[in-house]
């Protein structure tokens, strides 16, 4: 369940559940048709940080790509960095940042679907 953080925050509780997703979903070979509901709770940047993992996820594992990442609903309207990224940290991150969260209006790192 998420915790009560700052609207553009990535709560640990959504960090733990995005850990497990990006499991699960490799180790199935598998990606939501749909929406996944145990995350309809989580904030606006929560929800489009996920849908930029299941685009990711969907091009990783040549999958078919669900429509519904497509929705203009998870485009941020201003931008949200990683890290609290100020300055040229914020460049490195515009520069380098998957195009998949790219396109929402989020800057992370490159390798920021990788699991260790």
């Amino acid at each position: 369940m998420p915790t009560a953080l700052v609207e553009n925050e990535l709560s640990p509780s959504f960090l733990l559940d995005i850990g497990n997703f990006l499991d699960e979903a490799r180790r199935k070979h598998k990606i939501p048709e749909k929406y996944p509901d145990e995350f309809s709770a989580y904030n606006r940047v929560e929800q489009s940080y996920l849908i930029a993992v299941i685009h990711s996820l969907a091009l990783e594992l040549d999958l078919p790509t669900p429509t519904y990442v497509f929705d203009r609903k998870y485009i941020l309207t201003d931008p949200w960095f990683a890290f609290h990224a100020k300055g040229p940290h914020r460049i490195i991150l515009m520069a380098t940042s998957p195009a998949t969260f790219k396109r929402l209006n989020m800057f992370v790192a490159d390798n920021v679907i990788e699991r260790a």
